[in-house]
């Protein structure tokens, strides 16, 4: 038996407390939106992404290639909350993002991050230079 299913004794009942309050209780569940992404994209439409993650969403993370003057480049994302940590990727899997939240219109986070990683052909130092940038502040 679970040792809080049982009241000790000489103890104030806690355990019943927590019990009897456990029930009415309804839990919000997560939910999370997954989208592809396996041609390279933009860096500037990668950090509005991050920066500004769609309403709900407090975790998104994944692996992208974004394009530079050399070519694709590969970044880990992983936005909590409001902190955003990139950083240089030389690993294997699945690239795309995933964005988990509560209560989030998933349609619209979808539509967020399908619009982030559309491919992308020319390069954008502007949005290189931000990527770095918050590469950077992550180390």
């Amino acid at each position: 038996m679970w040792p809080w299913r049982k009241n000790p004794e000489d103890q104030l009942p806690l355990g019943a407390l927590l019990r009897a309050d456990h029930g009415s209780h309804t839990h919000q569940h997560a939910a999370a939106v997954t989208v592809a992404a396996p041609e390279p994209i933009s860096p500037s439409a990668l950090i509005d992404l991050l920066e500004r993650p769609p309403f709900g969403v407090y975790r998104l993370k994944g692996m992208v290639a974004v394009v530079t003057a050399r070519g694709a480049k590969w970044w880990a994302v992983n936005l909590t909350g409001r902190q955003i940590h990139v950083a240089s990727y030389r690993g294997s899997g699945q690239p795309g993002l995933v964005a988990i939240g509560v209560r989030i219109d998933e349609p619209a986070v979808r539509a967020a991050l399908e619009t982030a990683v559309q491919p992308h052909q020319a390069a954008d130092a502007a949005g290189l230079r931000r990527l770095q940038r918050h590469a950077r502040l992550s180390a």
